[in-house]
């Protein structure tokens, strides 16, 4: 992937930003995986008081190998009062251990 003077690549500023103002515009939760500081900058400074006041979430940089971990251990601590500790185990048919 090239890398750019400003660290913003031009199709997430093509492609995102309209997806960022779709999503706010239509009282819809942002989330997506860019690590670019700019861009993710920008969406906050451009978006974040709209989607305040529509009282939606823009959250980015959301790491894939943290979501399903998250999500998995949500759900079933609800209701459960206050944890200390949520212990969560992935397995991988893709990962190996080699020697």
């Amino acid at each position: 992937r090239p890398c750019h003077p400003h660290g913003e690549r031009p199709d997430e500023v093509r492609i995102l930003q309209p997806v960022v103002r779709a999503a706010v515009a239509s009282s819809t939760h942002y989330v997506d995986t860019t690590g670019e500081q700019p861009f993710m900058r920008r969406v906050f400074d451009d978006h974040g008081p709209a989607a305040e006041r529509a009282g939606v979430a823009l959250i980015t940089a959301v790491g894939f190998d943290h979501v399903p971990g998250d999500m998995s251990a949500a759900r079933p601590a609800e209701g459960m009062g206050p944890l200390d500790e949520v212990l969560l185990g992935l397995r991988s048919a893709r990962l190996a251990a080699t020697a």
